[in-house]
């Protein structure tokens, strides 16, 4: 596997992970600390993977 392919299969593997704690060691894996992440639907960027990992788990509760 590529290391982009295992940088992609932990990312998503982060979006699917069920336990709070896994996600945030597999975005730790993937993400810079300062990463940014814009999307027109949120008020704000998020500007780091703590707030990409509670960006995910309001997600996920959102679509189960």
């Amino acid at each position: 596997m590529s290391e982009i392919e295992q940088v992609i299969e932990d990312y998503v593997l982060g979006w699917n992970s069920s336990k709070p704690e896994d996600r945030l060691l597999l975005m730790k894996k993937v993400l810079a600390e300062n990463c940014l992440y814009l999307d027109s639907h949120l008020p704000k960027p998020v500007d780091n993977i703590e707030t990409h990992c509670q960006l995910i788990e309001s997600f996920r509760e959102k679509f189960p």
